[in-house]
């Protein structure tokens, strides 16, 4: 059998002695296949000086073979490539190495500034993409020195951060970013503290000192990147937030945190999107829980959104306030965002103005639902609003409005949800369908050849399921109350029904328990926004309950609103609760 070696085309790879530890061309083996185009993307860091002048070059190395290091030469998409918070994209074609298990990526060293802190490197060929997350230096005076590092695809990551046994006791490396909100005077002076509670163990409060992005800290509307050595916590659970008030400017509002590890390929989101305020203890200290979705830290997993705002023709329809927008898809919900800076307009929100704003965050999936609100500063907070239009690369979405958000007028509301048109027409057939009239067919008993009779009975109730969830708290019994619920949709709101039975338990809200009563109700309350519980007293000294959470069940969804507190009955009073999450698909029946 006669086997033909490939000869070596010199206009593939190209040669350059200035490059470290070069070897010249090689030819091609029986197991390399013809060359192929490698789409290479290099995403530079956000932080402060991170892009470089030095000569970056990759090697790829594959499940046959590897090729030899290429010079990342010219970028397709910047004239000056490697610039801090900068994706640069390079097409080269060279051998194919089959499935691409690593590549290494470094440096000469060369240039006035050879420092670069590099994201990730992402790879594409023949249909199939790998994300290779790095975010470390590449630098011989900052971190460990290295100027050539080699990177595994995030699959094989997501893989090894399964088997935790593999980091136990490991020390892991933490990027840790901290956005300060973008309203006025939400900067602070003063000292901020975090400590970490993980699966496994939790750290001590750690000084955020030296911020990588900025040498102010926690300035209006900035994020400030902080890097951190600690043993490995698992899957993150909380982190306690500390404010040390000092300075001139104490106050601060955190708009949000997130936590990446690229050893681990793990990125965690934490929002707050509110004042630090003094507790009960008389110290600034919050909890901060992730959000319910395990991120990784590649872009891939992003999607950019572009918001349009359309405020109404009316007069004085125009707001000074701050307004706040949350999206809901079938995937998950994000977080807050301050609509803060329009593409278009100096002054936004003027009437009958379009305003647009760019966000990326996680793929959300179909977009179903957006919340928007406003915190009723400024001289001129009311404002009516037409609608929003939400659109990604491949879908746009319209949020029909038409209403005004204001204390003094209509209904006095600042804050709503609002569904989007065509996910409510599907909605509104769905509840038709699970609705619909009962057919009960009756025989006449005397004449067996009559036709049977066809009676439609026409349900006229809606039935909501609700689902208390009671703590584990030792100090604290069940209670024997007496308790009513009251529900708040966007079509209406419910009367107080009275929690009497309960279909899951002999007795109800003891401890450790769930809950489930049945509510019968005369109309459609639309979308779940909120609920109210009104407990009260009796004879009984069993007046404390830990709540953890109420569920609201319509249908095929599910509303949840968490509380997670003690409860006191000393003084009953109503409580509220503030939506968490829209719904969830395939809910739960009783």
């Amino acid at each position: 059998m006669c086997v033909k070696q490939f000869e070596y085309d010199k206009k593939i790879i190209s040669y350059d002695p200035d490059l470290p530890d070069f070897e010249r061309p090689r030819k091609k083996t029986f197991y390399e296949d013809d060359d192929t185009l490698y789409k290479i993307t290099a995403i530079t860091s956000e932080l402060k000086d991170a892009g470089t002048e030095a000569d970056v070059y990759i090697k790829i190395v594959g499940k046959h073979t590897e090729t030899e290091k290429i010079p990342l030469e010219k970028s397709t998409t910047n004239r000056i490539k490697f610039k801090s918070d900068q994706s640069d994209v390079f097409k080269v074609t060279d051998i194919d190495v089959g499935k691409i298990k690593k590549v290494i990526i470094g440096h000469n060293n060369r240039g006035k500034n050879p420092s670069w802190h590099l994201k990730e490197i992402i790879i594409e060929k023949n249909n199939e993409k790998y994300v290779f997350p790095c975010g470390k230096w590449l630098d011989k005076k900052l971190g460990d020195g290295l100027i050539e590092r080699e990177l595994i695809p995030l699959e094989n990551i997501i893989e090894r951060s399964d088997k935790v046994h593999n980091f136990i006791g490991m020390t892991v490396n933490y990027s840790i970013s901290v956005k300060t909100s973008d309203i006025l005077g939400a900067g602070t002076d003063s000292d901020i503290f975090l400590k970490i509670y993980g699966q496994y163990r939790k750290s001590d409060f750690i000084e955020l000192k030296k911020s990588l992005t900025h040498k102010n800290k926690f300035e209006q509307g900035n994020t400030d990147v902080f890097e951190i050595k600690e043993e490995f916590f698992g899957e993150l659970v909380k982190i306690k937030v500390k404010q040390n008030v000092k300075g001139l400017n104490p106050d601060w509002h955190l708009n949000e945190l997130i936590v990446e590890s690229s050893d681990l390929g793990r990125k965690w989101i934490f929002p707050f999107n509110n004042w630090l305020e003094k507790n009960e203890n008389g110290s600034y200290l919050i909890e901060l829980f992730p959000l319910n979705n395990k991120d990784t830290v590649s872009s891939s997993n992003t999607k950019e959104y572009k918001i349009e705002v359309y405020t109404g023709d009316l007069p004085k329809c125009g707001t000074d306030s701050n307004v706040f927008i949350t999206l809901f898809g079938e995937e998950q919900e994000s977080s807050e965002f301050h609509l803060n800076k329009s593409e278009n307009h100096f002054n936004k929100f003027e009437r009958d103005n379009i305003d647009r704003f760019i966000f990326e965050t996680n793929d959300l999936g179909r977009l179903i639902g957006i919340r928007v609100r406003h915190d009723n500063s400024g001289f001129y907070p009311s404002w009516f609003l037409n609608q929003v239009t939400i659109s990604d690369k491949s879908d746009k979405y319209e949020f029909i409005c038409n209403k005004w958000f204001s204390t003094k007028r209509d209904d006095c509301k600042i804050d709503r949800i609002i569904k989007e048109k065509n996910y409510e027409k599907n909605l509104q057939t769905l509840q038709k369908d699970q609705r619909k009239k009962k057919r009960i067919i009756k025989k006449p008993k005397d004449d067996k050849n009559k036709k049977e009779k066809t009676i439609e009975l026409c349900n006229d109730f809606k039935y909501y399921y609700v689902k208390i969830f009671t703590g584990r708290n030792q100090n604290l019994a069940g209670t024997d109350l007496k308790a009513e619920i009251k529900i708040f949709g966007d079509n209406l709101v419910s009367k107080a029904f009275k929690l009497n039975e309960t279909k899951s338990h002999e007795l109800k809200f003891e401890r450790n328990q769930i809950d489930v009563f049945e509510i019968k109700s005369e109309d459609d309350l639309g979308v779940i926004y909120a609920v109210e519980l009104n407990l009260m007293d009796c004879l009984s000294k069993a007046n404390d309950l830990d709540l953890e959470k109420i569920e609201i069940i319509d249908n095929n969804f599910t509303y949840k609103f968490d509380y997670n507190q003690a409860i006191s009955i000393k003084n009953p009073e109503k409580v509220k609760y503030v939506k968490k999450i829209l719904l969830e698909n395939n809910a739960q029946f009783f």
